[in-house]
C-alpha cells in the first residue's frame, strides 16, 4: 500500500511539472518575428523602429542587420530604432537566441511624396514647387484629363510642412501663351506621408499674357482658362 501511495504521489508531482512546462513553453522560446513601425515602406531620414513580438522585458542575445552593412546587437529584447540614409530595398533581419526571421523594407528618396489627381476635362501642362525649396520642383509636363500622375518626391528639409504651387503654360486658339499659377497654395504636404492632390476645372489660377506689349493679369478657373 505504502508503495502504491509513492508511486501515486510521483505520478501526480509529475503532471503537476510537466502542465507547468506546457504553460510556460511558449513564453520561454525564443521568437525573432517582428515588424516595422511604418510598414513595409519608408522616407529617407524617417525614424523607424524594428520592433520584436519577443516580450520586451527577456533577456536573450539579439542582432538585428539593416542590409546595408550596419548591424546593432544587445541582450535585452527592444524595439529597435534606425533611419536609413540612402534609398532603396533592403532585407533586415533579426536574431534572437539563434532564430532568425527576415523582412524587406523599401526606403523612398525623399520625405514627403505626392501624386497629382487630374479631374480636368482637357490635358494640361502642370509643374509643381514646394514653396521655399527649389530643388524640389518636379515637372510632370503634360497631365492628362482623368488620370493620376507617378508618384514624385519632396526632399525638402524645413521644419514642419511644406506647402505646394501649381504652376504652368498655356498656349491658347489665338497661339498667344497664357502663364498661369494657382491662386493659393494646396494642403500641407506632411513629413512622412503621401498626399494626393486633386486638380479639378474650377480650381481659381492667376492668368498672365502679354497684349500690343501690354501685361494683363486674370482671374479664372481652369475651365475658363481651356477657351482662351
Amino acid at each position: 500500500m505504502k508503495h502504491l501511495y509513492l508511486f501515486l504521489v510521483t505520478i501526480l508531482l509529475f503532471n503537476v511539472a510537466c502542465n507547468k512546462l506546457d504553460s510556460n513553453d511558449a513564453a520561454v522560446i525564443p521568437q525573432s518575428d517582428f515588424k516595422f513601425s511604418s510598414g513595409n515602406n519608408a522616407y529617407l531620414t524617417q525614424v523607424i523602429e524594428v520592433i520584436p513580438t519577443e516580450a520586451k522585458s527577456k533577456s536573450l542575445d539579439w542582432t538585428c542587420d539593416f542590409g546595408n552593412g550596419v548591424k546593432v546587437s544587445g541582450n535585452t529584447i527592444t524595439s529597435i530604432p534606425y533611419s536609413y540614409v540612402k534609398e532603396g530595398n533592403y532585407k533586415v533581419s533579426l536574431t534572437v537566441a539563434g532564430n532568425t526571421t527576415t523582412q524587406n523594407i523599401t526606403v523612398l528618396p525623399g520625405l514627403r511624396s505626392y501624386q497629382i489627381h487630374s479631374k480636368l476635362s482637357q490635358d494640361l501642362f502642370v509643374s509643381t514647387e514646394v514653396a521655399g525649396n527649389r530643388k524640389d520642383i518636379h515637372v510632370f509636363r503634360t497631365i492628362k484629363a482623368n488620370t493620376l500622375t507617378d508618384t514624385a518626391y519632396s526632399i525638402s528639409t524645413n521644419d514642419g510642412s511644406v506647402k505646394m504651387i501649381i504652376y504652368g503654360v498655356f498656349t491658347g486658339k489665338n497661339n498667344v501663351s497664357y502663364s498661369y499659377r494657382t491662386s493659393s497654395l494646396v494642403p500641407p504636404l506632411e513629413q512622412y506621408k503621401h498626399t494626393v492632390i486633386e486638380l479639378k476645372d474650377d480650381e481659381p489660377l492667376y492668368v498672365n499674357y502679354t497684349l500690343n506689349g501690354k501685361d494683363i493679369e486674370l482671374y479664372m478657373p481652369i475651365s475658363e482658362l481651356f477657351k482662351l
